[in-house]
């Protein structure tokens, strides 16, 4: 069975099989682990209302099989309710099964729940789904580096190093932007209170929730193809077409709109003038705001850096967006869509046949060396990803818990997340990658969601918390050893010290990082020259003063 397209009859029984360890109370219905219920609820595959429910009678399960309760608790922590609704349903729900009749099993209740325990739920769902998210919450002091991704910042230094890069970007502003602005002016429609107040309210709240500076980029609907961007660079304005609007629903468009002002936050626009400019201006045209540079020469060196950051920049802009909409599956809706999904089958978009196709995608290349090769020569020049690159970007953002650790966080924490993300890109680059490792790792290791355990890790890397009371209370020390494979490579690898017993045992988990040399960290090439030798440890967190320097050796 697809894991990702399940009916939700299909995902509430899958549940119930996982929780009692056997599909037969529930006419052979495939299990749903916590892992694959947590992707349920961020692609929206269950109303509200079901969510709440299933939430319910699993926390019945909990409270009344201290044999399953351990894994009732945990499909239950991947529905992630409000804490203020969780605290007055527990009680409502203890009451109900304390006034039951007769023996109670946990097979039986799921089956069969008595019509105390269904009319206490039922009270309480309906005020769940009846109750209305309004508008989402303002990130006050969000800064972009928070969200955006390490390839995009690594990817921009290298091709801001370019010899006359900087002067080409400026020659081309200078022309097209005001070029831009002034056709925007007389052939769209500027969105106003007065002229388009619908979507002028979704674009102020999307503004508003990524705390964008005052005065708002001005925002223009065209006619066209669908479409959106972003252009200038010390005074940005976006544009949309009529007919994406057409095609999206509030919560898609939020999508695109924070997707928009992403680029804008992260200074991306004026680049993008440029790579807009060098496909499609031609002939003398060219020649004057490219400072007489040949087409073969930005062809060769300029084109290529070119298009690789602004592939990269559309996965920052599209955690913009997913920030401002809230909504994983209004962002995968939204990019299906622009993917060419028929108007005509929009009732039976789901979101997450696109991550479907994204594993199949993944699959494919990883089966084919020359299928690597075409993929590459495909994207030389292109400005985007494909769309299911895209869509598994943002479920991996989704899926280890940055997205929601973001969304829950205060102006202080997301102070410090800036803080700790803002040193050499490359660094950032390297430790997201570390962390992704040792995030699917622990999810497997210790039986718990990504969700739950990628947030867990942040927080011992980043702050030295120790995960007492946690599933991976039982992790003393986490090292990352780089070794020089060769003379222009290293290879990354992490230690990790686990507690069994009495003993403690060493994993070692190797990093898909980039191996070329010049893409390490600054502060960790010079150290490996300064040594002069082969290998450099970091330690990332620690609970003990022991070290896994003389037992560590890089996995083979």
């Amino acid at each position: 069975m697809n894991a990702l397209a399940l009916s939700p009859e299909q995902i509430i029984s899958g549940v119930f099989a996982w929780v009692l360890g056997s599909s037969k109370a529930f006419e052979g219905a495939e299990p749903v682990d916590p892992d694959t219920l947590a992707l349920q609820r961020l692609t929206h595959s269950l109303s509200p209302a079901q969510a709440a429910s299933l939430w319910a009678y699993l926390q019945a399960v909990a409270h009344l099989d201290s044999q399953l309760r351990r894994r009732a608790l945990d499909a239950a922590a991947a529905m992630e309710p409000a804490e203020h609704w969780e605290s007055r349903a527990l009680p409502v729900l203890c009451g109900a099964l304390e006034r039951a009749s007769g023996p109670l099993t946990a097979a039986g209740l799921l089956k069969s729940p008595p019509p105390e325990l269904v009319s206490a739920i039922d009270s309480f769902v309906q005020e769940a789904a009846s109750s209305s998210p309004g508008a989402r919450k303002p990130l006050a002091g969000l800064k972009p580096i928070v969200f955006q991704h390490p390839a995009d910042r690594a990817l921009l230094n290298a091709f801001q190093s370019l010899p006359l890069a900087g002067k080409l970007s400026a020659g081309v502003m200078d022309f097209v932007a005001r070029q831009t602005e002034l056709s925007l002016l007389s052939n769209g429609i500027l969105v106003t209170p007065s002229s388009l107040p619908t979507l002028h309210g979704a674009y102020l709240e999307a503004c508003r929730t990524l705390d964008v500076p005052e005065p708002f980029p001005p925002l223009f609907v065209v006619s066209g193809v669908a479409n959106a961007f972003c252009v200038g660079a010390d005074r940005p304005f976006l544009q949309v077409s009529s007919s994406l609007v057409n095609l999206l629903k509030r919560d898609e468009l939020l999508f695109i709109l924070g997707h928009e002002l992403g680029h804008a936050l992260c200074g991306h626009t004026k680049h993008h003038t440029l790579a807009s400019a060098l496909r499609d201006i031609s002939g003398g045209l060219l020649s004057s705001v490219t400072l007489g540079l040949s087409n073969a020469l930005l062809n060769a060196t300029v084109a290529p850096a070119l298009a690789a950051w602004c592939r990269q920049s559309e996965l920052s802009a599209d955690r913009a967006g997913l920030l401002a909409c809230g909504s994983l599956g209004a962002a995968l809706r939204a990019l299906a869509k622009l993917a060419g999904h028929p108007l005509v089958y929009f009732k039976e978009l789901h979101a997450a046949s696109l991550l479907d196709q994204a594993r199949l995608y993944s699959e494919t290349l990883a089966a084919s060396r020359m299928d690597r090769a075409r993929n590459a020569a495909n994207l030389w020049s292109a400005s985007h990803p494909p769309a299911v690159v895209r869509a598994a970007e943002l479920l991996g953002w989704a899926e280890d818990g940055s997205f929601t650790e973001i969304l829950d966080a205060d102006p202080g924490t997301l102070a410090r997340l800036a803080d700790v993300i803002s040193a050499d890109p490359n660094t950032h680059l390297l430790a997201s990658r570390a962390l992704q490792a040792l995030t699917a790792w622990a999810a497997d290791s210790f039986d718990v969601p990504r969700s739950q355990a990628g947030p867990l890790l942040r927080r011992m890397v980043y702050d030295q918390t120790a995960p007492a009371g946690t599933p991976l209370e039982s992790i003393l020390r986490i090292e990352m050893r780089a070794c020089k494979a060769r003379a222009s490579t290293l290879e990354y690898v992490l230690g990790v010290l686990v507690s069994s017993g009495t003993e403690a045992q060493l994993v070692e988990i190797s990093v898909p990082a980039s191996p070329a040399w010049e893409d390490a960290p600054a502060s960790l090439r010079e150290e490996l020259v300064r040594r002069g030798g082969k290998e450099v440890v970091r330690l990332l967190f620690t609970v003990e003063e022991s070290s896994l320097a003389d037992s560590f050796s890089p996995a083979a």
